[in-house]
């Protein structure tokens, strides 16, 4: 692997974080925008969503071009061996040990919500239930990300077969 390879997917892994990292921003930013009568707030967010969004997809579809561009031209020799997917495989689990540090607090956080308004005879905030399913798919994308489709594939085998 060459580092223009190594540097391309790196590229992608930054695209997949930048991704979800404007996932878990858009629904403040539109809740502003929708509470909002200046049409400047309006204008700055709807902005932002799309700079984002183009800027996700130019790194995930041009991800070699960004690579030329930040290193220098004379390191085009293969300087790792490690092949592509094992690149792949470290920055997955990466990513996925990333995400699920943000998931699980925010998972305990909403028990804890649950517990602590059972107890004062109070009602859930609103939104709660929006969340949690926020979380809990954060969860899962966070656990495939971290051990693989045939990583998560395996847990779940062990988790059915085990005896109860």
């Amino acid at each position: 692997m060459s580092p223009t390879q190594a540097a391309a997917l790196g590229v992608r892994l930054f695209a997949i974080w930048l991704a979800i990292y404007c996932a878990r921003w858009a629904p403040y930013l539109f809740g502003v925008a929708r509470d909002s009568d200046e049409i400047a707030i309006i204008a700055v967010t709807v902005l932002a969503a799309l700079v984002s969004i183009v800027a996700v997809l130019v790194l995930w579809f041009f991800p070699r071009t960004v690579a030329r561009a930040i290193l220098p031209a004379a390191d085009a020799a293969p300087a790792v061996a490690h092949s592509a997917d094992t690149w792949l495989a470290v920055g997955c689990a990466l990513l996925g040990l990333w995400v699920l540090c943000d998931a699980v607090p925010g998972i305990v956080r909403m028990i804890y919500v649950l517990v602590y308004t059972s107890r004062a005879e109070q009602s859930l905030p609103e939104g709660w239930s929006a969340g949690l399913v926020y979380f809990l798919a954060e969860t899962a994308i966070g656990a495939w990300l971290l051990l693989g489709a045939s990583g998560l594939r395996n847990l779940l085998r062990w988790a059915r077969s085990r005896p109860n």
